[in-house]
């Protein structure tokens, strides 16, 4: 079986963002472009969303089915489940740092909003995180999110029990279920940023 012309895309796509993600960080970790703070905030949002939801999911731990039979078998032998959740926390990690780069761009990279809680950062923040998983839930990963269960997961604490549509687009679902790891995510980020820019 092969892949389809989406399939494939989304493949792609999965294994290019990754790959400039990391390649990044690494090349200003080596040329001391990288600062501290954002290489600790990295860190902290790669443990938190393969935590809080990455490795739930794919494996699908409570009450829900894992990413294998969610997803064709081409798609399961292309990104393989043990690397699954591995390749989409790196990609949640570049999502948080664009997220971050928006607040620098409107901001300044010295202002006190790194440093200090402040409503304008947070909500550039909420509002980039939250729209970028819309499209990932509604577009990206469809086919994978409306084929099976999402398991519960620890920022995902209503799980699969309590998961209404919210609402859809062109027969596309946004959930709950879906969404809220982004809402319990995205202060938690913000207090990654603050923590690590003040020690």
């Amino acid at each position: 079986m092969s892949l389809t012309a989406d399939e494939l895309a989304l493949v792609i796509r999965l294994y290019l963002f990754v790959g400039l993600i990391v390649t990044a960080l690494i090349v200003m970790k080596i040329t001391g472009r990288l600062s501290s703070w954002i290489w600790d905030t990295s860190a902290g949002a790669f443990l938190a969303t393969a935590i809080g939801w990455e490795i739930w999911f794919t494996y699908g731990l409570i009450g829900g089915d894992s990413v294998n039979q969610r997803r064709s078998d081409a798609l399961n032998t292309a990104v393989p489940a043990h690397i699954n959740w591995v390749l989409n926390s790196v990609a949640d990690v570049g999502m948080c740092l664009i997220g971050l780069y928006l607040v620098r761009l409107a901001y300044g990279s010295g202002s006190k909003v790194f440093k200090q809680w402040h409503w304008g950062a947070f909500s550039i923040l909420f509002s980039w995180l939250i729209l970028q998983n819309l499209y990932v839930e509604m577009v990206v990963y469809a086919d994978q999110v409306t084929s099976g269960v999402l398991a519960w997961a620890p920022m995902a604490p209503t799980g699969p029990w309590f998961n209404p549509i919210l609402f859809e687009i062109a027969g596309h679902p946004a959930t709950l279920q879906g969404q809220i790891p982004w809402v319990i995510m995205t202060p938690l980020l913000y207090w990654m940023v603050i923590r690590a820019n003040n020690q």
